[in-house]
């Protein structure tokens, strides 16, 4: 399935999918980042995991994919809750997060509104994209409290639960 909204409407989402792995980076980043090899073409990739706070304050997540892609928060630890905060509206090259290209320059819809977490709680994330040919890249970066430059890498894979699936 290479289209969101067709995986959404397949039946297999989110239970059901043809492959499921865990995703273990070099990079020692949490969502799938190649951006130098092309390795497959005409999928849809679900990559969702447990983001664990350890600082209160205003977060600022940003998505960046090739293709389309939907980033997902939850309040609390479990997917029921969780409502889409920011979208990558066609495709962007790898780790592009404040690029305007592709994107609203006004108001980049890859970048979520700021989102108070709590120190020691633990929020469901969830990024569901779709890769159509050429580059593949997938992955969501955050700008944490105090922080006043962009992100530039994916966001560390020392902050999720030691078990995510894709």
């Amino acid at each position: 399935i290479n289209n969101v909204g067709n995986l959404y409407s397949s039946g297999r989402y989110p239970d059901d999918p043809d492959e499921q792995y865990t995703v273990a980076n070099s990079g020692g980043n949490a969502f799938w980042d190649e951006p130098t090899a092309d390795a497959q073409e005409n999928f849809s990739v679900r990559l969702f995991g447990l983001y664990n706070c350890d600082k209160t304050g205003d977060y600022q997540f940003y998505v960046c994919s090739d293709d389309h892609s939907y980033l997902y928060l939850s309040t609390d630890d479990t997917m029921a809750r969780k409502v889409q905060i920011a979208y990558e509206p066609q495709w962007n090259n790898p780790r592009s997060y404040t690029a305007t290209s592709r994107r609203n320059a006004a108001n980049p819809e890859n970048r979520s509104p700021l989102i108070r977490l709590e120190a020691g709680k633990q929020y469901y994330m969830e990024q569901v994209g779709d890769e159509g040919c050429c580059g593949d890249n997938f992955s969501t970066a955050v700008r944490r409290p105090g922080v006043s430059n962009p992100p530039t890498t994916p966001i560390a894979e020392s902050f999720f639960a030691p078990t995510r699936y894709a």
